[in-house]
């Protein structure tokens, strides 16, 4: 009997398991736009051609139109992207236009490749078609992650070779006919808010020879323009000489009248499949391509001339809903493409940033006035598809030799900023006493929670001493995934020193779904992940199991651990419990004494081990990484 639950339980975790974990940047950017200066207006990326398809410079505010059912916006701003193709400037320079050239990608573009379910001919020239491409020498600088037609999905991270090889084994033999279903449907709704997240730009490249206009709201939700590739398909015979006549021999039907009919079925059948390619690149922002090189040659030649308008959406729709829009320019013969919709902004009452902290940041460089680090981690409710996010961070007084004034408080300012939108998902204002150890200013911790949805954010944070001032800034990177689907999930590794002090918790408002709760105590997370050769060291992980009956397996089947240094090779373990959590989900925690571990100070490795027993009592294990370091 317990040989069957082990059998099964793991069953049930190799089928469902997906390790869902914060994906941190850690950028330290103090000269980026600084946290409070962010704006609420919507957003629309376009381009601009000339009449030789040319992209166009220089356009301002004043050269666009927005309208709104027939109405027209206020435009705020216009940000010119004008971007050409990298040069070597070992050869001569060469236009990003130019067809006959080989376009490379621009920065930070990100392309998902669908081979939809299709005919036997269309998925057996889809899948050389492919091949062909990533077999060409430019296709090793783009980042492409791939869908294909049986629903396998493959992430971005793989290079051209390797997705070459992944495709010849089903390009070389024959498949019946594939057919679009829900399962395939959510599997690629999937892939492309996954792509949705990831940061720069985003272009989906579809290749069917049935329609791609199911992919429209998908892709204007990821902000991802569409490149539709007809595929080849079933086609119809070309009524010339004999051919013909022998096709129709003995049919008792003339074979002229026939072959006109089917020709012209034909002919509006694919005039009607054109017609939703186009009609998909269109709405999106796209182009519907001849080839899969002609659409990788055209995503990189839109990098240039692209302008992302802002403007004033009506108040009555400042909703979080998407609205029919209209962008032109006053210019005649000049065409602008870009999508026919846009998300409205949500009207929030966001914190703004003081307005004496903002003119001090504006007169110049304040970077080391103030240590300022901050992070993030990231707790997944598959239930309602949100995560709740917590946010920290942490703030020192960095003039050794002179302190704060008496008297005088520390403002900390924090916007959690969308970085597909540009705009505020939510900011927090407060000021703080400094506090004092042995006459020494010592930190300030600040932390915060908020649901966060699936997609890319920066954490920014400045602080100012409000007598002197001087002022620090920061922001922490991240991306928050996609919860769909049942799964197994895991928290980020949070690494604590203690409790947040009983006055700070009583001056917020008290969440009993508090991911950092803990038997009355909320964990002081650590930003910096910096501690005293004597401290006791926190290590704290959530899981959220699919249902009750995982929940029982994982309490009772499972090991969790921690490892110190385990890539030098003289890992230290300690072990960590697994225990239900008081609302929801399950917590696995363990105190970890750094003095009993006699580390060397600087920078350490920590892996957080879950151990899963397999069948023939073998065992899998889970890793979640982390870091510290030892104060010196």
């Amino acid at each position: 009997m317990i040989d069957v639950v082990i059998k099964r339980g793991f069953q049930v975790f190799a089928t469902i398991l997906l390790a869902c974990i914060v994906t941190g940047l850690n950028v330290q950017d103090v000269s980026a736009q600084a946290a409070g200066l962010t704006d609420k207006t919507a957003k629309v990326m376009v381009l601009v051609r000339n009449e030789q398809g040319a992209p166009v410079p220089d356009l301002t505010a004043d050269d666009f139109i927005v309208t709104e059912h027939g109405a027209r916006d206020p435009i705020s701003s216009v940000e010119s992207l004008f971007r050409v193709a990298p040069i070597d400037h070992e050869q001569p320079a060469r236009s990003a236009l130019n067809e006959k050239e080989t376009n490379a990608p621009p920065a930070a573009t990100h392309v998902l490749l669908i081979i939809t379910p299709m005919s036997a001919v269309g998925r057996s020239d889809a899948l050389r078609a492919a091949i062909r491409f990533l077999s060409r020498p430019e296709a090793e600088s783009w980042q492409i992650a791939l869908l294909d037609g049986s629903g396998s999905y493959v992430s971005f991270g793989r290079n051209a070779q390797q997705l070459r090889e992944i495709l010849q084994k089903p390009a070389a033999h024959v498949s019946a006919p594939q057919y679009i279903g829900s399962s395939w449907l959510s599997r690629s709704n999937r892939a492309i808010q996954e792509l949705g997240i990831l940061p720069g730009r985003r272009a989906i490249v579809v290749v069917s020879d049935y329609e791609s206009n199911m992919f429209i709201d998908s892709a204007l939700q990821a902000r991802a323009a569409l490149y539709t590739v007809q595929s080849s398909g079933p086609v119809t015979a070309v009524p010339f000489g004999s051919a013909a006549g022998e096709q129709f021999a003995g049919s008792g039907v003339e074979a002229g009248p026939e072959m006109a009919r089917e020709l012209r079925e034909e002919t509006v059948r694919l005039g009607n499949l054109r017609s939703d390619f186009l009609c998909a690149a269109d709405a999106t922002g796209g182009m519907p391509a001849r080839d899969l090189k002609d659409a990788f040659d055209q995503i990189a030649a839109d990098a240039a001339g692209s302008y992302l308008v802002s403007f004033q959406a009506h108040p009555n729709e400042a909703d979080g809903a998407w609205h029919p829009v209209s962008i032109r320019v006053r210019t005649p013969h000049l065409r602008v493409r870009g999508p026919g919709f846009y998300e409205a902004p949500v009207a929030m009452g966001t914190t703004q940033l003081p307005d004496g902290m903002k003119r001090e940041l504006q007169l110049g460089d304040h970077s080391l006035d103030l240590m300022v680090a901050a992070h993030a981690w990231l707790f997944p409710n598959s239930r309602s598809g949100v995560h709740t996010g917590v946010f920290a961070a942490e703030l020192e007084w960095s003039d050794k030799d002179r302190a704060p004034a008496i008297g005088s408080r520390l403002q900390i300012f924090a916007e959690l900023v969308n970085e597909t939108t540009n705009s505020a998902a939510g900011s927090w204002y407060e000021e703080r006493d400094w506090p004092a150890e042995g006459g020494k200013p010592s930190a300030i911790h600040w932390q915060k929670e908020a649901p966060i949805y699936p997609d890319s954010y920066a954490l920014k944070v400045i602080a100012m001493d409000a007598a002197s001032g001087k002022m620090g800034a920061t922001t922490f990177a991240f991306m928050a995934h996609p919860l769909d689907g049942q799964a197994l999930r895991f928290s980020g590794v949070v690494l604590a020193d203690g409790c947040v002090p009983a006055q700070e918790q009583a001056a917020n408002r008290q969440n009993l779904l508090d991911p950092l709760l803990w038997k009355g105590c909320e964990l002081n997370a650590s930003p910096t992940a910096r501690f005293k050769s004597s401290q006791n060291l926190t290590v704290f992980v959530r899981l959220y199991p699919p249902d009750e009956r995982f929940s029982k397996i994982i309490t009772k089947q499972w090991k969790a651990y921690a490892l110190v240094d385990s890539a030098a090779g003289q890992a230290k373990t300690w072990p960590l419990q697994i225990a239900s959590a008081e609302v929801r989900g399950l917590v696995t925690l363990g105190e970890v004494s750094l003095s009993e571990l006699h580390l060397k100070p600087g920078p350490h490795q920590l892996t957080v081990v879950f151990e899963v027993p397999t069948d023939n009592w073998g065992k899998h294990r889970i890793p979640l990484n982390g870091e510290f370091s030892i104060e010196p």
